[in-house]
């Protein structure tokens, strides 16, 4: 399967939503960009991670860019992130999507500080 047949696969299930928590918008004619919505792999790749609907969530550039830092920095969160997604499609609960985001802007806020390779939230 292609990453583009899981993301509209992922936005049918579960609608046009960051699973992150993130901003996305789909419509043109606002006056907001439209946000390019990523595939990303719950299990990565480098661990056996394939495209599928199980193994996908829905993210926005973004907030993959600034996940995969975190991963990078602090593991143990990215961890914590990757068993949200995981929880937030057998629950479909925004509660989690809001920890998610949490997490996530809490974390590279802490690596800006230390780094400045992150740009403000």
């Amino acid at each position: 399967m292609k990453s583009y047949y899981a993301k509209r696969e992922l936005a049918r299930q579960y609608g046009k939503i960051c699973f992150a928590g993130g901003i996305i918008t789909f419509n043109r004619s606002t006056s907001y960009k439209p946000t390019i919505v990523t595939y990303h792999h719950i299990i990565p790749v480098r661990d056996g991670g394939k495209i599928s609907i199980e193994n996908g969530a829905n993210i926005s550039s973004y907030m993959h860019q600034n996940l995969n830092i975190l991963e990078q920095y602090f593991p143990i969160d990215g961890k914590q992130v990757q068993e949200g997604f995981i929880d937030f499609k057998e629950t479909r609960e925004d509660i989690v999507r809001e920890q998610i985001h949490e997490i996530i802007k809490t974390k590279t806020m802490s690596i800006n500080m230390w780094t400045g390779v992150i740009g403000d939230f």
